[in-house]
């Protein structure tokens, strides 16, 4: 069953709540690029951009989608996830 864009969106902000990330900290490239975007269909990867570009223009994290996509949880991104504001 492919990843939706609520779901890669989902996936992305638990694994932040799930490391107990602080803002400023970046998901592990080693989750990121090989247990997560490389498992990922074609069309997933297209939608993972989507997905990631939509919670960086929200606030919640900072992406760079480089050769090698970087997330980054912003301020913003750590109050949703651990205080609920």
């Amino acid at each position: 069953m492919e990843k939706n864009k609520k779901t890669i969106k989902m996936d992305i902000l638990e694994k932040f709540r799930e490391l107990e990330e602080e803002a400023g900290s970046i998901l592990p490239n080693d989750w990121l690029q090989h247990d997560y975007f490389d498992r990922l269909t074609t069309y997933e990867k297209q939608v993972f951009q989507q997905a990631a570009a939509e919670l960086a223009s929200i606030g919640l994290v900072e992406y760079d989608p480089g050769i090698f996509p970087e997330l980054k949880l912003t301020q913003k991104g750590e109050y949703l996830l651990f205080y609920g504001k």
